[in-house]
């Protein structure tokens, strides 16, 4: 199996809109704009990745942190 890369539907999902974005190189990750991250989608993970970021505490965290921020204007 060969490696996942970017899919640019991934911007338009519920659960990734807020905070994925697409890096141009490599092609193979994505960046987490709260955690300022890049996620690799590894051999065949791709959307299982962001998935499994989104669960990360310190995303949450960030995610968190930053609805606080924009509730503040």
């Amino acid at each position: 199996m060969g490696k996942c890369t970017f899919n640019e539907t991934w911007l338009d999902h519920s659960d990734f809109r807020c905070w994925l974005q697409a890096v141009p190189s490599p092609r193979y990750e994505a960046r987490c704009k709260l955690c300022k991250k890049n996620i690799q989608s590894g051999t065949t993970l791709g959307v299982k990745a962001l998935e499994s970021h989104a669960r990360a505490e310190k995303h949450k965290l960030a995610a968190f942190s930053g609805l606080g921020q924009l509730a503040s204007f």
